[in-house]
């Protein structure tokens, strides 16, 4: 029997993961990630991203950035490319690798437009902070746009 379409998949690991069933959504992202096409787009590749995060999957994360990243230099998109590269820095400070996560927060952090400009600057404050560069950390605050100047929802987890 065929699997389910990608997006079906996603959807299924991102319940499964909210109900703490782990082992269930790294499976059911596993079998997402082995559909065609491969890279999946991007509309389900931010929840693939939030499952393989929370259920630590990080090499396969960390590859799917890569892949991910490589689609959207060839198609010029530089805003996805930006968000691709938070996505990277956050999952890379997780696993402690401070150095690259800060160089893919800053590399965002240059290009980002608002909302992307708004998650590059908490990643670069989490990698200051990690390092116990208070002083710093704060200093990045001065660099976020008016959260509330901006009209998209996207926003929202920012202003909490």
């Amino acid at each position: 029997m065929a699997d389910p379409p990608a997006q079906l998949l996603v959807m299924s690991a991102s319940y499964a993961v909210r109900g703490n069933r782990a082992a269930e959504a790294q499976e059911l992202a596993e079998r997402a990630l082995a559909c065609d096409p491969y890279p999946p787009p991007m509309e389900i590749c931010n929840v693939l991203i939030f499952v393989l995060r929370l259920v630590e999957c990080y090499d396969t994360l960390q590859r799917l950035c890569e892949d991910l990243l490589a689609v959207a230099r060839r198609r010029g998109a530089m805003q996805e490319l930006v968000g691709i590269s938070l996505f990277r820095a956050s999952a890379l400070c997780d696993c402690g690798v401070v150095a690259d996560a800060e160089a893919d927060a800053r590399w965002a952090l240059e290009r980002a437009d608002e909302v992307h400009r708004m998650h590059a600057v908490s990643e670069v404050i989490r990698v200051l902070i990690e390092r116990d560069e208070l002083d710093e950390a704060e200093g990045a605050l001065e660099q976020c746009v008016d959260s509330l100047s901006s009209h998209s929802i996207r926003v929202v987890p920012f202003l909490t």
